[in-house]
């Protein structure tokens, strides 16, 4: 426990906007640990260097966009009992 609170939290993202066909969408994200969040901020250098350790001979920089994947985030997630919900709706 911390002073102010304690040291579970969570995410919610929700996106609006067009499909490619021109219709309307959201999409709804959220992330929900069990436990501490204090190793979520680093999940993304977690899951990138364990991709870059897969993928060798892809020497330099390059853009990091679609580079990884959410079920390579809840591989990572899942062995810190982290669940994550996507849900898509007509906006």
């Amino acid at each position: 426990m911390v002073a102010f609170g304690d040291d579970l939290g969570g995410m919610l993202v929700s996106l609006a906007g067009k499909r490619a066909d021109g219709s309307r969408a959201r999409i709804d994200g959220n992330l929900t640990p069990t436990r501490s969040t204090a190793r979520i901020p680093c999940m993304a250098a977690v899951c990138s260097l364990a991709s870059r350790a897969r993928r060798r001979g892809q020497p330099g920089a390059y853009p990091c966009m679609g580079f990884l994947t959410l079920p390579e985030f809840e591989t990572e997630f899942a062995r810190w009992r982290i669940t994550t919900v996507v849900r898509e709706s007509a906006a």
